[in-house]
């Protein structure tokens, strides 16, 4: 039997290890993924938007560095799948490969996909580019999509493109975070409006 494939949003990810960002339901997908019963699917972005993301994140609410760096440790050893998301090309095929450090990018790859993510992007507006490349990454491989975005979410049931997080959760965890970020500025002495 085929285990399910859920492609994991680095908002997703990141809220694992952001204290206040933590939810039951969001916890049980890295369960899932670790325990084997779900394949965790990921674009190769996802390592570049989740330490951004992390840094930003735990900046902001003062956590010590050695914090951040054990989220970026324990998310580069998780077992999510890390993929350029179109079929393999044969060498004969590639008319451009960049090379740099230790990431390949194969030049007509990322045309095909960045042709199809912009249609995605000029259909839904509010999604920024990198979204629309979970979103896209999801269509094509047939998975569910776990995000923490309201945008991101919303195109996806446009392009019936199946939620692994309900939206009673995601309302759940907005106002949780909303209440957290209010008690902190407020602590801070900072406007809370």
């Amino acid at each position: 039997m085929k285990r399910p494939s859920v492609v994991i949003d680095s908002s997703v990810a990141c809220a694992w290890h952001i204290p206040h960002e933590k939810h039951p339901v969001v916890d049980d997908i890295l369960s899932e993924i670790e325990n084997g019963r779900i394949l965790g699917l990921a674009p190769k972005l996802w390592v570049f938007e989740i330490h951004n993301v992390l840094q930003k994140q735990m900046r902001k609410f003062r956590h010590a560095d050695d914090r951040i760096d054990d989220a970026l440790d324990a998310l580069m050893d998780a077992t999510i799948d890390l993929r350029s998301y179109l079929p393999p090309l044969t060498q004969s095929d590639r008319t451009q490969t960049v090379v740099a450090s230790w990431v390949e990018i194969d030049i007509e790859e990322v045309k095909s996909v960045s042709s199809r993510v912009l249609v995605l992007v000029r259909k839904y507006p509010k999604i920024s580019f990198y979204d629309a490349v979970y979103l896209d990454l999801a269509k094509q491989v047939e998975a569910e999509l776990a995000c923490l975005d309201g945008n991101l979410a919303k195109a996806a049931k446009e392009e019936r493109v199946p939620l692994r997080i309900p939206d009673s959760v995601y309302d759940e965890w907005c106002r949780q975070k909303e209440a957290f970020e209010k008690r902190f500025h407020a602590e801070q002495g900072k406007w809370t409006a």
